[in-house]
């Protein structure tokens, strides 16, 4: 019996990859939201723009009363947020959080 070894294995090429969506996609509804910043509760840790899964945070130019440069929204991608809350969660200062789309519909 032949024993390959794992010199012969190659790697798989991801050149065609195939993406898949679900059969149901359109019963499901992204959920939209938008971030806001406390700012002077920021220390620049740079987690929440490290975790967002749409990659929509970035350093701000402003400066909080403790010299860090708190969080901004990108240009362009005010939008983007799917209110994932992943922000909030790695967040240690607690100084970022989510308002869904849904809410504010809902407090208006």
């Amino acid at each position: 019996m032949a024993v390959i070894g794992f010199s012969r294995i190659r790697p798989m090429m991801y050149q065609d990859q195939i993406t898949r969506n679900p059969v149901n996609r359109k019963h499901f509804v992204i959920p939209k939201g938008t971030v806001h910043f406390i700012p002077e509760r920021c220390k620049a840790c740079t987690y929440c723009w490290h975790f967002c899964p749409k990659d929509m945070l970035e350093e701000s130019s402003a400066i909080n009363a403790m010299g860090y440069h708190p969080p901004a929204v990108k240009e362009g991608m005010e939008d983007s947020c799917i209110a994932c809350g992943m922000c909030e969660t790695v967040c240690p200062e607690f100084a970022i959080y989510i308002e869904e789309a849904n809410d504010r519909e809902r407090a208006h």
